[in-house]
């Protein structure tokens, strides 16, 4: 995720392939009656259903992001992109209470 993030339009680069793929490859291989659930979960992952909490699954993804990060500047990564996602995401959650679960007290816990 941090990757993604460094470069610009990367991301959407990723996601208009993800799409493509599953065009082509997966939903064929799959009852029609199925695919807009799968599509749910693989084009719009974090927003909010009636069967799932898309801000917590965008805080979760952003969660491991944010580990990835901080992981690779432990391990001796030395890279601004890396020290800027971990930062930003910090700063994101440090007073975000999702569904019941407070996020700035789990980051609180890598400083």
């Amino acid at each position: 995720n941090p990757v993604k993030k460094s470069v610009k339009g990367l991301d959407e680069l990723i996601k208009d392939y993800e799409v493509e793929e599953m065009e082509k490859k997966i939903y064929k291989l799959i009852p029609e009656g199925w695919q807009n659930d799968i599509r749910m979960f693989t084009e719009d992952e974090f927003s909010d259903t009636s069967k799932r909490n898309g801000e917590l699954v965008k805080a979760a993804d952003d969660l491991a992001a944010f580990i990835e990060a901080y992981l690779a500047l432990k391990n001796g990564i030395k890279n601004e992109d890396l020290i800027y996602a971990k930062n930003k995401l910090t700063r994101k959650y440090k007073s975000r209470n999702i569904a019941g679960i407070n996020f700035g007290e789990i980051y609180a816990d890598f400083d």
